[in-house]
Order: structure tokens, then C-alpha cells, then sequence
């Protein structure tokens, strides 16, 4: 039996669930705006946030997207949040994950591989 990369929500170890969603839409917002729109959300959140990096990500084909980082704070547990944001002119991809700040580091591969296993096929 293979054993998860994710705690067992029974465990003492675990703070915060680590998560992942993934939201693809029709628009041509270009990857630019996604970045800025993402700052302003993740600044909007209630309590404190802190938006650690907003950086281009070279995906795969040379389609250049934005990672954004930010830290902040739910029932009393500190979470990163990593939002992997793509735009390929008419489709957006972004996928968020979430982890408590301790647990990041545990998942951080698994998290990086999920984004980098992302496949945008359009309508032809």
C-alpha cells in the first residue's frame, strides 16, 4: 500500500487541511491583471495577509504565467497560500493550494508537481 504525502486529518500533526483547487474559465483577461486581481484578494481576505511574492512562471510551451504567495491567518493558524495563475488568451487557469505554514514545506513538491502537470488543450 502506498503511503500519502498528506497527513492524516486524525493526527495531531495536522493544523490546517493542505488543499488544492483548481478553477478554469473563458476569459482573455491577460496574465498581468490575473496577478494584480489575486493581490487584491488575497489582501481583502478578513484579518491580517501578507502577499510574501507575485513572480512570472515560465509554464511549459513558453506561456507565461504569475505564482503568487501569501501568508495569513485562519483560526489562529498561519496559511500559505500559492496561487499558480495562467493565461492563454482566452482560457484562465488558476489553481490555488493551501497548506498551514508548517506544513507547506511537507507538501511543497507535491504542490510544485500538480502545477507543473497542468495541460491547457483549447477548442479548436
Amino acid at each position: 500500500m502506498r503511503s500519502s504525502p498528506w497527513p492524516s486529518p486524525a493526527s495531531d500533526e495536522v493544523e490546517f487541511r493542505a488543499s488544492a483547487v483548481l478553477d478554469v474559465r473563458r476569459a482573455d483577461e491577460p496574465v498581468e491583471a490575473l496577478g494584480a486581481r489575486a493581490i487584491r484578494e488575497a489582501l481583502a481576505r478578513p484579518g491580517w495577509t501578507h502577499v510574501v511574492a507575485d513572480q512570472p512562471w515560465l509554464y511549459a510551451d513558453d506561456n507565461e504565467g504569475r505564482v503568487l504567495e501569501a501568508l495569513y491567518e485562519d483560526c489562529g493558524i498561519c496559511v500559505n497560500l500559492t496561487r499558480f495563475l495562467l493565461s492563454t488568451g482566452s482560457v484562465i487557469v488558476d489553481l490555488q493550494m493551501r497548506a498551514s505554514v508548517r506544513d507547506r514545506f511537507r507538501v511543497e513538491s507535491l504542490f510544485e508537481m500538480i502545477a507543473g502537470s497542468l495541460s491547457v488543450q483549447e477548442d479548436r
